[in-house]
């Protein structure tokens, strides 16, 4: 016991080794530039998707699984870790109990506010590291699933806009006036017809609140996107070909980047919208912690 006693002596005494001091501008200068590099790859990532359709394909699919991420984050995630399931930081894993295991990924997320010159709030954007559940000793969670059911009645059961039954709308599947705040809806659909037209119509309506300048026309294109997205996240087959270019063609990383960050808006809000029904029980088909 004795040799015990001495060995926790003689390594208390040791020597600490000599800590070098952090470089703060080295480190300052590190972080602009995962920052700058972070920038660069979500701008190559929207031009990617805005003229590949598989490309398009594979990154709705993470905004499908990621809906509260921003769309740059969204780009980073598809061009990082496409196959993504579950992301957190160090100290969320940490909180979960379960060891890194793998190098990670730089996302980019919002830090403090400042002032500028001319009296309006900015704020400063930070690279941060973060970890799929792939990369560490987490159990893995499966994702949530659906009823097809479930989500149209949800859908329905939640609308904001009143949603009235028609024989014949022509053509149109759905229509939203915002006028009366009213969805059209065609009789005789099957849930997966109801479905596709009515998120569509859903997302026109978010895209007119507040919006002196709405058209349906103008906001056809992101609503459509928006809806598949919707319909990967809750499992919905698409009857339709490739999903739109959220863009022009000659459009630039930035102008893509703010037309995904409408379909995301729109996503994010009828995602909410549903979840008000479909986080009941009787709404579930599996109870899958998210």
């Amino acid at each position: 016991m004795n040799n015990v006693y001495d060995y926790i002596a003689s390594k208390n005494t040791d020597a600490a080794p000599d800590k070098k001091p952090i470089d703060k501008e080295r480190w300052k200068e590190q972080r602009k530039q995962e920052l700058a590099d972070a920038y660069a790859l979500g701008d190559k990532t929207a031009l990617l998707v805005n003229a590949d359709p598989a490309a398009r394909d594979g990154y709705l699919e993470v905004m499908a699984r990621f809906p509260e991420r921003s769309a740059l984050n969204s780009l980073l995630i598809y061009a990082q870790r496409p196959n993504a399931t579950r992301i957190g930081d160090r100290q969320h894993w940490r909180d979960e109990r379960a060891r890194i295991r793998g190098e990670g990924f730089t996302l980019v997320e919002p830090g403090n506010s400042f002032r500028r010159d001319d009296g309006t709030l900015g704020i400063y954007y930070n690279p941060v590291r973060v970890y799929d559940q792939s990369e560490t000793t987490a159990r893995i969670v499966p994702p949530r699933r659906y009823q097809q059911d479930n989500v149209v009645l949800a859908l329905v059961k939640t609308a904001v806009p009143s949603i009235v039954a028609v024989d014949d709308l022509g053509e149109e599947l759905a229509v939203y006036n915002p006028e009366s705040n009213t969805i059209s809806l065609q009789k005789g659909l099957d849930p997966a017809q109801v479905f596709w037209a009515l998120t569509s119509e859903l997302c026109q309506y978010e895209y007119s609140r507040g919006n002196i300048d709405y058209s349906r026309e103008a906001y056809f294109g992101v609503a459509e996107i928006a809806t598949a997205v919707l319909a990967k996240r809750y499992g919905i087959d698409s009857p339709f070909g490739d999903t739109p270019a959220p863009a022009l063609p000659e459009s630039d990383a930035r102008e893509v980047r703010e037309a995904l960050s409408d379909v995301q808006d729109a996503v994010r809000a009828v995602i909410g919208q549903a979840a008000r029904e479909l986080d009941k029980p009787k709404g579930r088909e599996q109870d899958f912690a998210r």
